[in-house]
């Protein structure tokens, strides 16, 4: 029995490798690094865009239908970079998100973008949108900050919404709901679950 690992699981542990060199340098604790906390959540969601969270998820999950060895192999690597256990609840989580709830499951995956409006009864907007991004990359490919990207959808769609269809919360919504997944999705390449409420005052 050959327990060396194959070419397959080699690349995916020398591309790893190579992003953790790269973004997760062990040096990142040494002084003056803070010695209280871990910033490592900042990682979560490039590691869920390139596969690692759900390597092995089946592949109707939205994972990339590996098995546990080679989710070894890639925690095997989390472990020399020091990275947060965090990390593990996470794994966790998606394998029990695939079980239970599919919502939950996208959310994990996919990140979750949560947008709060102020209307008025008149269809005008009261007060700047709220925007509350989670488990998504901070900044587009370009650098330009992703709520920047989500705000600009949210407000171009609310202008193209002739006045009397934006007294009505569900057009706005829904409206606001598919504007955010498709800019998020052209910015980052993964459609985000997307949250929207919407006050009438």
């Amino acid at each position: 029995m050959n327990f060396l690992p194959s070419d397959e699981q080699a690349q995916i542990v020398d591309t790893l490798k190579a992003f953790l060199t790269a973004q997760a340098p062990v040096a990142r604790f040494r002084p003056p690094a803070p010695q209280v906390g871990n910033a490592d959540g900042r990682f979560w969601p490039q590691l869920a865009a390139l596969g690692y969270l759900g390597i092995a998820l089946a592949d109707e999950h939205g994972g990339i239908g590996l098995t546990a060895v080679e989710e070894m192999l890639v925690y095997r690597e989390f472990g020399r970079h020091l990275l947060s256990p965090a990390v593990l609840g996470i794994t966790l989580a998606v394998h029990m998100a695939a079980q239970a709830n599919r919502a939950a499951l996208d959310s994990l995956l996919s990140g979750h973008v949560g947008v709060a409006l102020v209307m008025s009864e008149r269809g005008d907007l009261e007060q700047d949108p709220e925007i509350v991004l989670t488990g998504l990359p901070k900044a587009e490919r370009n650098g330009r900050p992703l709520d920047e990207a989500v705000m600009t959808a949210v407000l171009g769609t609310l202008d193209s919404i002739p006045r009397p269809r934006r007294r009505d919360p569900e057009v706005v919504r829904e409206a606001v709901r598919r504007s955010v997944r498709a800019a998020v999705a052209e910015a980052w390449g993964k459609k985000p679950v997307c949250t929207v409420f919407v006050a009438i005052v």
